[in-house]
């Protein structure tokens, strides 16, 4: 949907978005740096490893494709009632962060019901991160360069991203 297309928000509203953006995207990095440990993956520390292990480790999973998710349309093409990075840039315009929508699509193809598509290779967590760490950084650049009063909402993330995606890794 393009920025047009949209309505302005309110102030409320979009505060509202900040926080479920802010914390979809903490959750996105700190999962996959999780992840991104085989030894999670493994079981490794579990103290009843065949009861509890499963669990977190879906947990995990779906956490991490959940939020990346989540920010793939808040950068690129959030429905109609969604958070969407142009939402926070108006009055100029946010042609979207295309590369994030093949991840959109990709996610929800494994978080769909059954499909007839094939699944894709497991454990690419810096392959579905990189994207969409890149899109909101140069967010997040967008704001501060046009002074926008959101800037020091979204600013902390890129901190985060700093801290974090460095350990976000693919597995084999």
């Amino acid at each position: 949907m393009s920025q047009q297309q949209r309505r302005q928000r309110s102030q409320i509203a979009l505060a509202h978005g900040v926080e479920g953006t802010r914390y979809g995207f903490r959750q996105l990095l700190h999962a996959g740096v999780l992840l991104s440990d085989a030894r999670v993956l493994e079981g490794v520390g579990t103290t009843e490893p065949n009861l509890v292990y499963p669990w977190i480790t879906n947990a995990l999973i779906e956490s991490f494709l959940a939020n990346a998710r989540r920010i793939g349309w808040f950068l690129n093409d959030a429905l109609a009632g969604d958070a969407y990075a142009g939402d926070y840039l108006r009055p100029e315009p946010w042609e979207g962060w295309p590369a994030a929508k093949p991840i959109v699509k990709l996610v929800s193809d494994v978080l769909s019901h059954s499909k007839y598509v094939p699944k894709p290779a497991p454990y690419q967590w810096g392959t579905l991160a990189t994207p969409l760490v890149e899109g909101m950084t140069r967010f997040i650049d967008r704001l501060a360069e046009r002074e926008s009063p959101w800037h020091s909402e979204f600013a902390p993330l890129a901190e985060v991203a700093t801290g974090l995606y460095p350990h976000i890794r693919d597995l084999d």
